[in-house]
């Protein structure tokens, strides 16, 4: 199955700007040259209820108050629930909508252009996609179902064909085809057209793999052990698949640019040796041969994100035999260290990324069949931070002090340290070190005008880089 989530994984000159007059207490940052990076650890799992028998989510801000919601296809009640997010990392009650029958994977985006995000499923027993047009406020119009190939196991959207319109593809398990569905831009779609796969397409992701900017595709075959990439055309159609051999059973599988070279690559979570396959881009259109690395025992799902915010792409994946989610922190050269293991609830389906309590970590959510329950893990190293001046206006000439405070989300992991970068638009100006949860930089270099000030925290190795909301300084 294919996941889409937004806000899932998050990817990052400054220049001296002369002789700043600068008030700082005066410590010797001995870290200031370092890399730092959070731990990417999670917080215990907090459980909330859904309608029966979850099988995928899909996050997205649904009623456009700057918080991720959820919305997940429950295959045993034909429906989409939806959880609208109270910015904290808490959930409120579901709110249920109607589907076509077996909804069973998911995308989201706007496919009728009115700038609020709309809702599609895959219905996998009706050869049917849903598509549910948001109202903006979190509710959703009655579905209107359209055609697919059979037994639609995976869902993605994207631009096949330059128009500026969402389209959407089923990758459709019993007929080894994927179909498309060219978009209208008001929400309709076309009727499909099918392009084979040559082998039992489970999964399926969307990117660009050749640079060429064409949206291709690649679908996890799970009994051939292979990814089978459809290269894309510009025009809505696709070439016939490529393979590339994978571990076995590639049950899911997700892009991302895991070594850092600007090329897309794809990892798979292998159902039946309980690994996932990294298959590194050569920027052609063309992989590399998979290395594999050790997950939990049966890896049903996988997501990509740098929960650690070191710049490295890290993975996690959904164990359903014993409730886990395991995540592997990347070395930003395509390998992984050894997976980490957190509980969740139980039979752990799928799993997304986003940062769901606006602390700056990315945390995890997963859909738990058996409880019809969905797990949040919240990262363990977020912060909120705040930064404030002195005086605002100031007076031309004059000394202002900006300072950021910074306060762990959770108390009890530890004190944030590091350094704290201080930017006049994009003109770097200055550091401090933070002491106590707070820095301060003081300058009287400003010139007369608006600056937007900007404060960026470096992290530790317990807590993630952050960075505050830009404050606009008027200077008089």
């Amino acid at each position: 199955m294919t996941r889409e989530e937004v806000g899932g994984t998050k990817n990052p000159a400054q220049k001296g700007m002369g002789l700043a007059v600068i008030v700082l207490a005066l410590y010797m940052w001995t870290g200031a040259s370092a890399v730092h990076a959070g731990s990417g650890t999670f917080q215990p799992f907090l459980e909330y209820p859904t309608g029966h028998n979850p099988s995928a989510i899909a996050l997205g801000d649904l009623n456009r108050d700057g918080a991720l919601d959820l919305a997940v296809a429950t295959i045993g009640t034909h429906a989409l629930t939806v959880l609208l997010g109270n910015g904290d990392g808490t959930f409120q009650a579901y709110a249920e909508y109607l589907t076509g029958g077996w909804p069973y994977s998911m995308a989201v985006g706007d496919f009728n252009r009115d700038g609020a995000l709309d809702l599609a499923v895959a219905n996998l027993y009706e050869n049917s996609l849903s598509v549910l047009l948001g109202n903006g406020d979190g509710t959703f119009q009655p579905y209107a179902d359209y055609a697919a190939g059979g037994s639609p196991f995976a869902l993605v959207k994207g631009d096949f064909n330059h128009d500026r319109k969402l389209d959407l593809a089923a990758a459709n398990f019993y007929q080894g085809t994927v179909s498309v569905l060219l978009g209208d831009g008001d929400g309709s779609f076309s009727a499909p057209v099918d392009y084979s796969t040559e082998g039992l397409a489970w999964s399926m992701a969307a990117a660009d793999f050749d640079g060429d900017g064409n949206v291709d595709l690649a679908v996890g075959r799970y009994a051939a052990a292979t990814v089978g990439v459809l290269m894309g055309n510009g025009d809505g159609s696709f070439q016939p698949p490529a393979a590339y051999a994978t571990g076995v059973g590639p049950f899911s599988i997700a892009v991302a640019d895991i070594n850092g070279d600007r090329k897309a690559d794809i990892v798979s979570a292998n159902l039946n040796d309980s690994t996932v396959s990294v298959l590194l881009g050569n920027g052609d259109g063309t992989f590399q041969v998979h290395s594999d690395y050790d997950t939990g025992p049966v890896p049903m799902s996988v997501t990509v994100g740098d929960f650690n915010h070191d710049g490295k792409q890290d993975v996690a994946t959904a164990e359903q035999d014993t409730a886990t989610v395991s995540v592997l922190l990347g070395n930003g050269n395509g390998s992984f260290r050894a997976h980490a293991d957190y509980p969740t609830g139980a039979g752990p389906y799928d799993v997304a990324v986003g940062d769901l309590n606006r602390d700056g970590a990315p945390d995890l959510v997963l859909a738990d069949q058996y409880p019809d329950s969905v797990s949040v893990l919240l990262n363990s190293g977020g912060t909120h931070i705040t930064l404030t001046s002195s005086s605002n206006p100031s007076p031309s000439g004059e000394p202002v002090t900006f300072t950021l405070t910074v306060a762990p989300t959770f108390p009890e992991v530890g004190t944030p340290r590091g350094i704290v970068r201080f930017k006049d638009g994009t003109q770097a100006i200055g550091t401090a070190p933070l002491l106590q949860g707070k820095a301060s930089f003081t300058t009287s270099e400003l010139t007369a005008g608006s600056h937007t000030i900007r404060a960026i925290y470096s992290g530790d190795q317990t807590f993630n880089k952050n960075r505050a909301i830009p404050l606009v300084q008027q200077v008089e």
